[in-house]
Order: C-alpha cells, then sequence, then structure tokens
C-alpha cells in the first residue's frame, strides 16, 4: 500500500492545490525532500563482473593517452581500480602491456559519460588548459 505524501513531507498541501488549478503544471518535490534525496546518492566502491574486470587495463590506457591531464585519484575514481595498477600501466611495466589495447571506457561501460566530461573538465580547469568536449576528441581519434 502506498503512502501518503504530503505525510511523508514529499510533497506539500499547497503544491497539490497548484497543480489541481493548472492541469499543465508538473508536481514538484518538496525542499527537504529534494535535498534528502540529493544527499542520498551512492557512494563507494561499484561491483564490477567479473568478464569486465580484464577491460579496466584498457581503459586505464585509453584515460592515460587521451587525457593525460587526469590525476591518478580522478582515474581510480572513474574507472574503479587502484593507483597500483594506473602507475605500471603507465610505466609500461603492468603483467599485461603487450596485450593492452586502449580502449575508451564509455563504449566499455565502466563509467558514463557525463561522468567523463566532468571529470575532464575538472581537470583542465586544474591545469589552466582550454577544455575540450570528451565527444569531438573521441571522434577524432
Amino acid at each position: 500500500m502506498a503512502d501518503n505524501p504530503i505525510k511523508s513531507g514529499q510533497i506539500t498541501r499547497e503544491e497539490v492545490e497548484r497543480c489541481e488549478k493548472d492541469h499543465e503544471a508538473k508536481l514538484k518535490l518538496s525542499k527537504e525532500a529534494a535535498e534528502y534525496m540529493a544527499s542520498n546518492k551512492r557512494k563507494g566502491a561499484r561491483y564490477t563482473p567479473v568478464a569486465r574486470r580484464q577491460d579496466k587495463p584498457d581503459a586505464i590506457s585509453w584515460l592515460l593517452k587521451h587525457h593525460p591531464e587526469l590525476s591518478d585519484p580522478q582515474i581510480v575514481k572513474l574507472v574503479g581500480t587502484t593507483k597500483n595498477t594506473i602507475t605500471s600501466i603507465r610505466e609500461r611495466s603492468h603483467w599485461n602491456t603487450n596485450n593492452l589495447n586502449p580502449r575508451d571506457p564509455v563504449l566499455i561501460g565502466l563509467c558514463t559519460q557525463s561522468a567523463l566530461n566532468a571529470a575532464v573538465e575538472k581537470a583542465q580547469k586544474k591545469a589552466g588548459t582550454k577544455a575540450v568536449s570528451a565527444t569531438s576528441d573521441a571522434e577524432a581519434s
């Protein structure tokens, strides 16, 4: 059985009345509910299926090649890997270096395009370089 959204604080009675008067209007969450939803985002490690784990070094290689301005912690967060793996790929001492095939982490499914764009933009602002969209970068290669 569904809860009452007014009693649970998701919307206000005034909001319901406003939308009853204007049939084109859409209900909006109360400020408290919107803040709760925004603060309740899931953080931490994401599960990566076994079949996709071997793709992480390829994604790291692609990020190091196409976006060298990204810091190690940004790559760790995007791909869900360790700093040691990034260092070994950068220094070409990774156990599978000869078989690495740089592949876009978005196309592999290890991160979203919006997360990649945000990380690249943040890194470029920190470095003071001109922001170039990651999509035009991918199309050029």
